[in-house]
């Protein structure tokens, strides 16, 4: 039923020649392995399908399809085995690039001097990126509450308060209220 809305949605507000592109994301999307956290999960493809949803309904105008192409493979470097050149294949260097800067580098995720550099260039970078970033962040604060360890969760929310809610006063400011009190009901 999701998907039949998520398409539904996308026709309505696209040309069809935007179809194609976003077809073919959603299909590598949807069949890569993911491995996440450690363990395969192919329901992985879910998250990225979420953040694509809500783009595409959180839009008033028509969503460019390489927006939901990024939503979509934002996290393909990091989860699973697909080579950087493949996707720069399908999709163009645009794209690639900014999945690479949307890629975090989990070794060093909490390295405040990481963390600092990692959102100065997604600060710099194009607004698709911002935006794909901020829905991603969206997504994780809903499941945020599985996460056992209370420690991870005060850094996710610190992190959360200092680099995306300028992102959101910048790029989305109509979900600003939303974040805070999403943020303010996140228990620990």
């Amino acid at each position: 039923k999701n998907l039949m809305l998520f398409w539904n949605k996308f026709l309505k507000k696209n040309k069809k020649k935007n179809l194609i592109k976003l077809r073919n994301a959603f299909v590598l999307a949807k069949n890569l392995k993911y491995n996440h956290g450690g363990k395969a999960d192919n329901k992985y493809f879910f998250h990225t399908l979420r953040v694509a949803s809500m783009i595409l309904f959180w839009s008033k105008k028509e969503v460019k399809s390489d927006l939901l192409v990024l939503a979509l493979l934002h996290n393909c470097l990091e989860t699973t085995k697909i080579k950087d050149q493949f996707i720069e294949n399908l999709f163009g260097k645009k794209i690639i690039d900014e999945i690479n800067l949307l890629t975090v580098n989990r070794k060093n995720q909490w390295d405040k001097i990481y963390k600092a550099n990692y959102y100065k260039k997604i600060i710099n970078s194009s607004k698709n990126t911002r935006i794909v970033k901020v829905f991603d962040k969206l997504d994780n604060l809903f499941v945020l509450n599985k996460n056992p360890n209370p420690k991870i969760k005060i850094k996710y929310l610190a992190e959360v308060k200092k680099y995306i809610i300028p992102i959101v006063k910048k790029d989305v400011s109509l979900l600003l209220n939303y974040f805070e009190k999403l943020i303010d009901d996140t228990h620990l």
